[in-house]
C-alpha cells in the first residue's frame, strides 16, 4: 500500500495519522522524494521510530510514498538503541540514496557489473562529501554538486558516518537485503516499482557482505579528522568519596531503611544499587523483581538481564522477557523510543548469553546495608504501592523500582507504575540538595562537579583502580566491551603525577636509583640585586 499527497506538506493516510513531520525532505533529480517522519510501531505500544519514506511521481500528478523497508527491519531488530542514534542512521541512509541518485543515474544498468573496488570508492566519496559538502561554487552545479550539501562539523559528519556504517553492517549480515522484508510492522510496504527501486539502490551492498561486518565504519577513517576536544580523555568526573556514605545513607542507615518521609524510598534504593554496583541508571530501571535478591548471610545478588531476550520460567515454561511482558502483563519492552516509560540499554558485556552478575564495590559494610534496605523495600514499600495501584484499577508489572507517590496521569490518579527517568532525575536532584545542606555547600547537579547521576559509576570505576584492580578486571566488573572504556579509570590524576615527579626528583638527588641527576644552581646563587630589586628570591 502506498499513499499520495502533493508537496509541500506531510502525508496523510490511515497508517500515518499520528506521524510527526520534522521537515527533513529532499527531491532527487529523477523525481524521487524523501521524507523522514516519527511514527508509532503498531504492535509495540509507545514505541516511535524515524521512518524513511521514498516517493515517486504518479500519473495523477501526486507522489506515491512507501517506507524504506530495510531500515524498518533494522529498528525492529535493534529496538533498544537510542532515538538519537536511530535519527542519525535514518538521515544517513536518506542522504546515501539521494547521493546514489545523483552519482549513478544509470545504476539500474550498471549495478550488476560493479566491482568491489567501485563500491568502496562510492562509499568513501559519499563519506567525504558528508564532511566537505558538494558545492564547489564555480559554474553550473551539476552531478553531486547539484545536491547542494554544505560542509558540516566533525561531530555531525562522524554521527552520520557511524550511522551509515551501522546500516551497512546490518545489510551485510542479511542474506538478501532487498528481498522478503517482513510486513509485521503494520506500515505500508510499497508496490513492486518502489521495491525494485530500493533493491537497485542497495543491491550493490551485497558485494561487501563478507567484509563489511568487521569494518563497517572503516570507509570514514581519516575523513572526519581528529576531534581536538576528544583527542585526550581526562579523568572522569566522579562522586566525591568523602561524601559517598553520607549521600547513599542520607546520614544514617535507619533513615533509608525506614523510608523517611522526605526521602523517596525508590530513589534511595536506586542510588544504593548504582553506587555499589556501578551500573548505568537506565539499567537499574530495566530490573525486574528477582534481578536483585537477598541470599543467605545478609548478602545481595544482583544481575543485569537483557530486557528482551533473557529467558526465564514464570509458570508457563521458558519464555523471553519480551514474551512474558506481552502475554502476562500486556506490556511492551521498555525502549528508548518510548516517551514516559523510556529506558535504554547500552548492551553491556554479558557473561552468560543474556545475563551478567553485578559485582558490588568493596566498601566495608555496604552489602549488609544494601540487604537491609532491599529487604524493607521489597517487603514493605513496593507491596504497599502495588496494592494502591491495584485499588486504582491498574495492572501488575514485574519491574523492581516503582513510583511510590500518587501521580495524576491523563486525568487518573496512578501509583506503582515503573520508575521513570523523570522520577529518578527529580529524586537525585533533591538528594543532592539535601547533601549540600548537610555539609554546608550549595550543591547542584553538574557533570563537571561530579554530582551527576552517572558520577556514581565513575566513582565505582575509580574505587576499583584505587583498590588495586588491573584494567582487565575493571573491564569485566564494569561490563565494558572495550578496554579503552576501562582505561580512563586508571589514569593518574594531575596531583598524583606531580607527587610521582617530586618523589623521582628526591630519589635522583639522593642517588637512590643508581643515577645522579644534574644539579641546577638555585636562583639565589645567580640573581643579584640588579635583577631582583625586591629581594624576593634572595630572602
Amino acid at each position: 500500500m502506498t499513499f499520495a499527497f502533493q508537496l509541500p506538506g506531510p502525508p496523510r493516510g490511515p497508517t500515518l495519522t499520528d506521524a510527526e513531520w520534522n521537515g527533513d525532505t529532499a527531491v532527487a533529480p529523477r523525481g524521487r522524494h524523501f521524507l523522514i517522519l516519527m511514527q508509532d510501531v503498531r504492535d509495540i505500544p509507545g514505541y516511535r521510530i524515524p521512518v524513511l519514506h521514498i516517493g515517486e511521481p504518479n500519473e495523477e500528478g501526486g507522489i506515491d510514498f512507501a517506507p524504506f523497508e530495510p531500515l524498518l527491519r533494522l529498528f525492529r531488530e535493534e529496538p533498544l538503541s537510542s532515538i538519537t542514534s536511530k535519527r542519525h542512521i535514518a538521515r544517513a541512509v536518506r542522504l546515501f540514496i539521494e547521493y546514489v541518485d545523483h552519482r549513478w543515474p544509470r545504476l539500474a544498468e550498471i549495478a550488476s557489473s560493479l566491482r568491489r573496488t567501485d563500491v568502496r570508492r562510492i562509499f568513501r566519496e559519499f563519506c567525504v562529501h558528508l564532511r566537505t559538502g558538494t558545492v564547489d561554487g564555480t559554474g553550473p552545479q551539476t552531478g553531486t554538486a547539484a545536491l547542494g550539501w554544505q560542509p558540516t562539523s566533525q561531530g555531525a559528519a562522524r554521527n552520520l558516518i557511524n550511522g551509515f556504517g551501522t546500516f551497512l553492517k546490518y545489510v551485510a549480515e542479511v542474506t538478501e537485503p532487498h528481498r522478503d522484508m517482513p510486513s509485521e510492522l503494520g506500515l505500508p510496504m510499497g508496490d513492486d516499482r518502489l521495491r525494485n527501486a530500493h533493491a537497485r539502490a542497495f543491491g550493490m551492498m551485497a558485494h561487501l557482505r563478507p567484509s563489511v561486518p568487521r569494518k563497517a565504519v572503516a570507509m570514514g577513517r581519516g575523513i572526519v579528522g581528529s576531534d581536538p576536544h576528544g583527542a585526550f580523555r581526562g579523568s572522569t568526573k566522579r562522586f566525591a568519596l568523602p561524601h559517598l556514605v553520607n549521600f547513599l545513607t542520607e546520614g544514617s542507615p535507619e533513615q533509608v531503611v525506614t523510608a523517611r518521609s522526605d526521602v523517596d524510598p525508590t530513589g534511595a534504593l536506586q542510588r544504593l544499587i548504582l553506587g555499589g554496583g556501578g551500573i548505568r541508571e537506565s539499567e537499574s530501571r530495566q530490573m525486574w523483581i528477582g534481578d536483585v535478591t537477598l541470599v543467605g548471610g545478609g548478602q545481595v545478588k544482583g544481575f543485569l538481564r537483557h530486557p528482551s531476550f533473557f529467558v526465564q520460567d514464570m509458570g508457563n515454561g521458558p519464555q523471553t522477557r519480551e514474551q512474558i511482558l506481552l502475554e502476562r502483563y500486556g506490556l511492551a519492552v521498555r525502549r528508548s523510543g518510548m516517551s514516559r516509560f523510556a529506558a535504554g540499554w547500552k548492551s553491556p558485556l554479558m557473561e552468560d548469553r543474556y545475563s551478567a552478575e553485578i559485582y558490588w564495590a568493596p566498601y566495608p559494610g555496604f552489602r549488609e546495608y544494601l540487604a537491609s534496605a532491599l529487604y524493607h523495600y521489597v517487603m514493605v514499600v513496593r507491596p504497599e504501592a502495588m496494592l494502591q495501584r491495584k485499588a486504582l484499577g491498574f495492572g501488575d508489572h514485574p519491574y523492581l523500582l516503582v513510583c511510590t507517590s500518587p501521580t495524576m496521569v491523563d486525568g487518573r490518579m496512578e501509583v506503582g507504575q515503573p520508575y521513570t527517568a523523570a522520577a529518578a532525575r527529580s529524586s537525585w536532584e533533591s538528594a543532592i540538595r539535601r547533601l549540600g545542606r548537610r555539609i554546608g555547600e550549595d550543591l547542584k547537579v553538574e557533570k563537571d562537579a561530579g554530582t551527576s547521576i552517572h558520577s556514581l559509576r565513575h566513582r565505582y570505576g575509580r574505587t576499583l583502580h584505587e583498590a588495586g584492580f588491573d584494567e582487565a578486571t575493571i573491564k569485566r566488573l564494569m561490563h565494558h566491551r572495550s578496554i579503552r572504556s576501562s582505561r580512563v579509570y586508571t589514569m593518574a590524576e594531575p596531583g598524583e603525577m606531580h607527587a610521582l615527579l617530586e618523589a623521582a626528583e628526591e630519589r635522583l638527588a639522593a642517588g637512590g636509583t643508581g643515577l645522579v641527576g644534574p644539579a641546577f644552581p638555585t636562583l639565589g646563587d645567580v640573581i643579584d640585586a640588579t635583577f631582583d630589586p625586591t629581594g624576593l628570591y634572595r630572602k
